[in-house]
């Protein structure tokens, strides 16, 4: 096969590749809105996990205000995605300035849709051509609480979301991402399991003097922060957390490490507003130890 030929096939098999992936991606919004409401949900039948967060602060663009959803998934970035509810009653989420339409809203949902209903997004960055069909193919109401099933296609691609009026998103299913709500917490009311786990990831692997135990950031904070550390060498270390009374509320990290920076979150939902103590542990009885401030 010519070079030139295998070039147009590489291309176009990343071309497919591309559109696979942008077909599958999940709904980026949650309901119902407000600051501190929370919701945990298990990847790929509890293999990861990933927790949506509204922060408290809404941001305003072009005259329309927004509520921001923070998505945390350890080993990635944090992503903030944009969301709001329109006169209109769909709940869309404003995408980024690589769409062709700098106001663009995609439209994940409806308010008390009706079965057969039905709406088209455009996936808009130039040429893409790519377009989803939404459509509502069951209504399910038990106990006064009330779920839909949202069909999305594009091409040959087929998605599944299932909707609760009180939970948000509960179910997301298709052939590269499968997602099931574990828990939320929603206007103060816990339901389900909201444990999420507390990935410690390396910064930086980089030739240090000493141990540090930096401020966290933001400070104040509501409800999470991040604490950064350093070691020189290999060290066992432990990293708690706790109140002014010196009761220990939890542990962030602990065991052996290998010199560098690590960055660790640290989730104030549960907890009340104060001032808290974290410190670092390490050597022979040797420690840092500073104060944090949680504002709700």
């Amino acid at each position: 096969m010519r070079p030139t030929k295998l070039l147009i096939l590489f291309i176009t098999c990343l071309v497919i590749c591309n559109l696979a992936v942008k077909a599958q991606v999940p709904p980026r919004i949650q309901f119902p809105y407000g600051g501190g409401n929370i919701w945990v949900t298990d990847v790929f039948f509890e293999t990861d996990r990933i927790r949506y967060t509204y922060l408290n602060d809404k941001v305003l663009i072009d005259t329309l205000e927004y509520y921001v959803l923070e998505s945390r998934h350890a080993g990635s970035p944090v992503h903030h995605f944009y969301c709001r509810i329109r006169e209109d009653g769909f709940h869309v989420e404003r995408l980024n300035s690589t769409i062709a339409d700098p106001n663009y809203e995609w439209k994940h949902w409806k308010n008390n849709p009706e079965v057969g209903e039905q709406w088209i997004n455009e996936y808009a960055p130039a040429g893409s051509g790519l377009e989803y069909l939404y459509q509502i193919t069951e209504k399910i109401v038990d106990d006064s609480d009330t779920s839909w099933t949202l069909k999305i296609t594009s091409g040959a691609f087929e998605l599944i979301a299932i909707y609760h009026n009180k939970r948000g998103l509960i179910q997301y299913d298709a052939d590269m991402t499968r997602t099931y709500l574990r828990g939320a917490v929603i206007n103060g009311v816990v339901y389900g399991d909201t444990t999420f786990y507390t990935p410690v990831s390396v910064r930086d692997k980089v030739n240090l003097s000493e141990y540090s135990l930096n401020q966290n950031f933001p400070n104040p904070f509501n409800p999470i922060t991040e604490i950064e550390f350093a070691l020189p060498e290999q060290s066992d270390v432990s990293l708690k957390v706790y109140d002014i009374l010196g009761k220990e509320i939890t542990t962030l990290a602990t065991g052996s490490y290998s010199a560098g920076r690590y960055t660790v979150p640290f989730d104030g939902t549960s907890h009340a507003s104060g001032v808290y103590i974290y410190k670092l542990s390490y050597g022979k009885g040797q420690s840092i130890t500073r104060k944090m401030t949680l504002l709700k």
